[in-house]
């Protein structure tokens, strides 16, 4: 559900970014839409997780939402995570900061991370944890291809498109965890 909710509110916010005409409003929607977005990885991963029923990993991603609160109080205090937002074709877009990379590399870790429980789970599992395992995996693959999107970030000028990947990964995971709740005892 936090996966849900954070993924909706960050484009909502993306949906505005791109339409105001006015730098400080989007410099504000920028980091309003970047504090969603500081969460993905670990909510993402906390799904990978529970799904996976590998509860011994809660203490990782409560280590990962620590590492997440953390860039969040710098996003809200500094600049050194969105230094401001460019001028597209399109609209504003987050400028990266000198720390935005500390981001990047915690998503691709989380992410990670949250593939490799899953896949490990998998390995053991049930032929019906299996089905829904598989769909997890294949979803959270296509998820990750919205990374994309962070080259906007770094002054890379294209349409970010990670919206469509987000779109096709999120259908999946639905009936992936709507499966987990009809069949778990």
């Amino acid at each position: 559900m936090l996966l849900c909710l954070t993924t909706f509110f960050w484009q909502a916010t993306w949906s505005v970014l791109f339409q105001v005409n006015d730098a400080a409003v989007a410099h504000l929607l920028a980091k309003v839409g970047y504090l969603l977005i500081l969460f993905l990885p670990t909510s993402l991963y906390q799904f990978l997780v529970e799904i996976s029923e590998r509860t011994h990993e809660r203490r990782w991603v409560a280590m990962s939402y620590a590492v997440a609160i953390t860039l969040a109080a710098l996003l809200l205090t500094s600049d050194w995570l969105i230094a401001g937002t460019y001028s597209y074709f399109w609209g504003y877009y987050p400028k990266a900061g000198w720390l935005h990379p500390l981001h990047v590399l915690q998503t691709a870790v989380v992410v990670t991370r949250g593939l490799y429980v899953t896949f490990r789970q998998f390995q053991v599992a049930t032929p019906e944890q299996r089905r829904r395992l598989q769909i997890c995996i294949a979803s959270v693959l296509i998820y990750f291809l919205a990374a994309i999107d962070y080259l906007c970030n770094y002054g890379v000028e294209f349409y970010p498109p990670g919206i469509l990947f987000i779109t096709l990964s999120i259908g999946p995971l639905a009936i992936a965890t709507n499966w987990h709740t009809l069949v778990s005892p």
